[in-house]
C-alpha cells in the first residue's frame, strides 16, 4: 500500500512476536522505493510501551534475572 503525500496515518511499530512498541500519528511526506517518511508535529501524543517504572521497554535487558 503506497500511502499519498498530505494524508494523516497512525503508524504502529511492532515487536516480531505482535506485540505493540509505540504508535504515532503523522501525515505523509513520501512514501515511495526509499521508506515512508513522516512529519509529526512537535508535541503529538506518542504511545510508547513502558516498565513498571516508566523506563522504555527497549532498554530492558532480555536475559532473565534470578536471585
Amino acid at each position: 500500500m503506497i500511502f499519498e503525500r498530505g494524508q494523516t496515518i497512525v503508524r504502529r511499530h511492532l515487536y516480531p512476536d505482535g506485540r505493540v512498541g509505540s504508535v504515532l500519528c503523522g501525515r505523509v511526506v513520501s512514501d515511495d522505493e526509499h521508506g515512508l517518511a513522516l512529519w509529526v508535529e512537535a508535541g503529538s501524543q506518542v504511545m510508547r510501551r513502558v516498565d513498571g517504572a516508566g523506563r522504555p521497554t527497549r532498554q530492558l535487558s532480555s536475559s532473565p534475572r534470578c536471585g
